[in-house]
């Protein structure tokens, strides 16, 4: 939930729960970051020995 700073309604920004969601092209996509400066739609793959790699697909703004 998003509180704005000088205060109001507080809003969702972004869907609570990590979700997966299996894009069309076989991949799996999520939002998250490990801070607020590095937030982004994230593109999870696997990669040639089966070990999944994940790359940032859509960075989003802070």
């Amino acid at each position: 939930m998003d509180q704005p700073a000088a205060g109001g309604a507080a809003r969702t920004l972004l869907k609570s729960g990590h979700q997966l969601m299996r894009g069309a092209d076989g991949a799996i996509y999520v939002t998250g970051g490990s801070s607020p400066d590095d937030w982004a739609v994230q593109r999870i793959t696997l990669g040639a020995d089966g070990i999944p790699a994940v790359g940032v697909h859509v960075p989003l703004p802070q």
